[in-house]
């Protein structure tokens, strides 16, 4: 798969790289929020992952942003990370248009669980 990861700490960036390459997949990587949506608008990606706090633009914004571009941006597989889950940051995930909630830090299994949901929930199973 083609992934995005979205996060502004280039640890977490490379950390995600390094798992969803050990994964098989192709990693792309946005410093922000603006350049994730830039990433989105120019090519495809099977999931996004976004992180929540960016500066200049956070993940939930960002999150909004493109699923208001329509079309595939509408339906691509948006994965929020953030290292404070709290029902109220889920619920504006959740309405932004993000399809799942990854906590900081992130495992390799947790990683690996959630890129097989989302394949679950995309085949209908």
């Amino acid at each position: 798969m083609r992934v995005l990861v979205a996060d502004d700490s280039s640890t977490n960036r490379a950390l995600m790289r390094a798992m969803l390459c050990r994964l098989g997949h192709h990693c792309d990587c946005a410093g922000g929020g603006a350049d994730a949506i830039a990433a989105v608008l120019c090519a495809f990606y099977d999931i996004v992952f976004m992180d929540h706090r960016m500066p200049a633009m956070d993940g939930v914004q960002a999150t909004r942003i493109i699923r208001s571009h329509g079309g595939i941006c509408a339906t691509m597989p948006i994965v929020a990370l953030t290292a404070d889950i709290c029902e109220d940051l889920a619920e504006r995930f959740r309405a932004a248009g993000a399809h799942a909630m990854l906590k900081k830090p992130i495992t390799l299994a947790a990683l690996l669980g959630c890129i097989e949901d989302l394949g679950r929930a995309g085949d209908g199973t």
